[in-house]
């Protein structure tokens, strides 16, 4: 309380100021709004204090208020029962408020009906507030996504999560967030899990991992290392899930304690050290919640049966089918209401989707009805020949347009050198003015500015692109791959693709981040990917990851149409990945 009073004291003095230059709230409201982020409980205690001067005010200071009040509890994880006071807040600010508060009111909009179990509305104005809100990265953008990302998930919707995840993660990238950058790609890293991607899942929590640095948030590492240890145990490297459990062991408290204390049994049980073991599901028999008893109890009961201890291993079993009864209960609820939840989803597009094609089908028959309409009205009030007239110019008009629009397509495809001929041939024409239109004129200057453009960045593309090149033929991962094509012996192995992963991710990070979110990738597909950005030829991929080269080819142009959306054959994917 010592620390937060100079705070409150700074920010409420900020606020003073701020309020001389703004519409004038009360100066408390910008303390609660600061405070609810970092001091929830203190907010509501503030904003509770101001309630019984609320009716004096205007109608705009008591919306705010609400918002305000709605935002404190919310960070406080204090769950909404009603929409009926945020339903009234969002009218406001959608009919005449501060445009500016918009986005959070719908927000808290789709807050609320996330704590009243109703997905389908809850992701509805979590789209709405994002659609409002400024361009730019913002913390905002974070929190819906988030938000978002973790309704998804509940519904089983991992693609739509992972989605949201990315978003979130390309927003704090932007925002220079490590933190939250660490724990987006967690949420990655757990959705691939769920998936049973443990490789995937494992990359993602050891890069979330690097970019905690020593001194940040202590209890963000432990989580991350609870999670690469837990997936160490499960896909059976034991010695390394023991090592990242270690840290953890020395921060527990109550909000993480029976997460890592389960871990830490199963882990020493598996390494055979029976007396850690023991020790820590005795342990969660006192600290742990439901799961975690459940976990010490079953186990405790496997230990005491390869003791011969007949008795204990009795009692440890009769408490765990209890305890087993209980999970699959609290199991068995949530599943009903996720599948409710997913059902209303899925009821709400097909809803959606039906009132979106009976509203198109109306505008359908307005527009014919205006166009009959307006078409009577010019037969009987303009002449035919006039009417000719119109539409000759108005062709001709048109055809120029469409060949400029053609001629600027065929140009785009031509080389830079090229490019850089056909500009000087424009700036002759330019030189040179004919007694053309104007339109055409101006149509040149156009094509010429466009032109001029496309020079510039193509050639900043490739000289990027041949600097990516000259790092990747220096690198020792493409020593290694000359080498094994050279000897023909050896095939790439999954440490060799390890280390081509994270040598395209240490030289090419811009290239790997447009790569990795065009599509999710298994191994091999990744592995020819890179390999082949490298300039391995065919022929070479097929025998480094030991296809034929008839399955090869079959990959690369399902690869092609995986990631370019497009039709096309193997052939295509090399000149893609290379304008990647």
């Amino acid at each position: 309380m010592k620390n937060i009073l100079p705070l409150f004291i700074v920010v409420y003095l900020l606020a003073v100021c701020s309020c001389q230059h703004r519409q004038s709230y009360p100066p408390q409201f910008l303390v609660a709004d600061s405070l609810a982020s970092v001091q929830p409980d203190s907010a509501i205690a503030l904003l509770e204090s101001l309630k019984a001067e609320s009716l004096q005010w205007d109608k705009a200071t008591q919306m705010y208020y609400s918002l305000l009040t709605i935002k404190a509890q919310d960070k406080a994880y204090i769950s909404q029962t009603s929409d009926s006071l945020m339903l009234s807040v969002l009218h406001y600010y959608e009919h005449g408020g501060d445009k500016r508060l918009l986005p959070e009111a719908y927000y808290y909009m789709g807050s609320t009906y996330r704590d009243l179990g109703d997905a389908p509305r809850a992701l509805e104005y979590y789209q709405k507030a994002l659609e409002v809100l400024p361009e730019g990265a913002s913390p905002l953008r974070r929190y819906v996504n988030n938000q978002m990302g973790f309704l998804f998930y509940r519904q089983n919707l991992y693609d739509e999560a992972l989605s949201c995840y990315q978003s979130s993660y390309l927003n704090d990238s932007i925002l220079e967030e490590k933190t939250e950058m660490s724990s987006d790609l967690v949420n990655m890293g757990f959705i691939y899990g769920s998936r049973n991607m443990f490789d995937m899942s494992l990359d993602y929590y050891l890069r979330a991992r690097t970019l905690l640095t020593e001194g940040s948030d202590s209890l963000a590492m432990d989580e991350i290392d609870c999670q690469i240890a837990n997936l160490y145990c499960e896909i059976g490297d034991v010695k390394k899930a023991k090592t990242y459990i270690q840290l953890p062991l020395k921060h527990v408290n109550r909000s993480n304690i029976s997460n890592i204390y389960s871990i830490a049994g199963i882990i020493y049980y598996k390494l055979g050290v029976i007396d850690s073991a023991s020790y820590y599901f005795n342990e969660l028999l006192h600290v742990g919640n439901i799961y975690g008893k459940q976990s010490a109890y079953e186990h405790l009961a496997i230990i005491n049966a390869e003791k011969h201890h007949d008795n204990e291993e009795t009692f440890y079993l009769n408490q765990y089918l209890i305890f087993r009864d209980s999970v699959k209960s609290i199991t068995a609820t949530e599943s009903i209401a996720q599948m409710a939840s997913l059902y209303n989803y899925q009821k709400a597009i097909e809803e959606r989707e039906a009132i979106t094609i009976r509203n198109n089908t109306n505008r359908w028959i307005i527009l014919i009805l205006v166009l009959s309409l307006i078409t009577i009205a010019l037969g009987v009030l303009k002449y035919v020949s006039q009417v000719r007239q119109a539409r000759q110019a108005m062709q001709n008009k048109m055809e120029e347009l469409e060949q400029a629009q053609q001629t600027m397509k065929r140009i785009a495809e031509l080389s830079i050198e090229q490019k850089k001929d056909y500009a000087k041939v424009l700036e002759s024409q330019l030189d040179c003015p004919t007694d053309s239109e104007p339109v055409q004129s101006d149509l040149l200057k156009e094509m010429h500015s466009l032109l001029l453009s496309q020079i510039a960045d193509a050639e900043e593309i490739q000289r990027h692109r041949e600097e990516i090149d000259a790092k990747l033929k220096e690198s020792e991962m493409h020593a290694r791959v000359i080498y094994l094509i050279n000897k023909q012996k050896e095939r790439l192995s999954y440490k060799d693709f390890v280390k081509l992963k994270n040598t395209y991710y240490d030289l090419a990070p811009d290239f790997m981040n447009r790569l990795m979110c065009k599509s999710v990738y298994s191994d091999i597909e990744l592995q020819i990917l890179l390999l082949s950005r490298m300039g391995v030829s065919p022929k070479d991929v097929a025998f480094l990851t030991n296809y034929s080269k008839s399955n090869l080819s079959n990959i690369r142009s399902r690869l092609y149409r995986k990631i370019s959306g497009e039709a096309g054959g193997a052939k295509n994917l090399d000149e893609y990945i290379y304008m990647l």
